[in-house]
Order: C-alpha cells, then structure tokens, then sequence
C-alpha cells in the first residue's frame, strides 16, 4: 500500500513537473512570438513613418515644379515602395498576432489536458485512501 502511495505521489510530482515544463515551454514560445510580433509592428511603424516622410517630400517636389519631374517621380515610387512595405508589415504583425493566438489556444488545451489528468489522479488518490482506510 506504501508502495502505491509511493507510486502515485511519484506519478502527481511528474504530472507537476510536466506541467511546469510546458508553461515554460508555452512562456519562451509565447515570448519569441510576441518579439517577432513586436518587430514586426516596429517595422510597420518605421515604413508608415517613411511613407509619412516621403509623401512630404513628393508635395515639396510637386510645388517645385516641372523641373523637378524627374525626383517627384522617384519620390511616388519610395511612397509606393513604403506603403507596401508597410502593408506586408502589418500583414505579418496580424499573421503573427493569430499565430499567438493559436498558440495560446493549444497552450491552454493542453493545460487543460494535464489539469483533467491531476484531478483524476486526485481522485484516484482519494479512492485508495478510503480503500485504505476502509481496510483499516
């Protein structure tokens, strides 16, 4: 009987450890995909700031006029060049952002799993107990 109590306080440490290991799984993934996701809006922003800048400069080109044609019409490409980068930016922020989001949900499913497994394991735990205490 010591033996099984043995074996089941063993079996509850492992389904603890367990656990805490995938949280610190969860937690360092989580937290390289919020980095990513943090780099990524970073990026948006410094694109959208280019943009920002460089459609000052395509209206200060405009207003030169006709003998700046040439520049303004490389200042459209860098506006063009920055608003699509700030697009594909924001695309993988919101990419990464469900990728979180999905990651999380597997998280708590699984956290979910080794809770239902404990309390089981409590149970049983609390069946030998009064077995044994029946036995007694």
């Amino acid at each position: 009987v010591e033996e099984q109590l043995q074996e089941k306080s063993e079996l509850i440490k492992y389904v603890e450890e367990e656990v805490e290991r995938v949280k610190g799984l969860f937690e360092k993934r989580e937290g390289r995909v919020r980095e990513e996701r943090d780099a990524a809006q970073a990026d948006a922003e410094r694109a959208r700031k280019a943009c920002g800048i460089a459609e000052v400069h395509l209206a200060e080109a405009a207003a030169r006029g006709d003998t700046l044609a040439a520049e303004l019409h490389k200042e459209r490409q860098a506006a063009a060049a920055a608003l699509e980068a700030s697009a594909r930016a924001q695309a993988e922020a919101d990419r990464l952002s469900s990728k979180l989001a999905e990651v999380e949900g597997e998280m708590r499913t699984l956290l979910d799993a080794v809770e239902r497994q404990k309390l089981a394991s409590v149970t049983k735990m609390r069946q030998l107990a009064s077995f044994l205490t029946d036995l007694g």
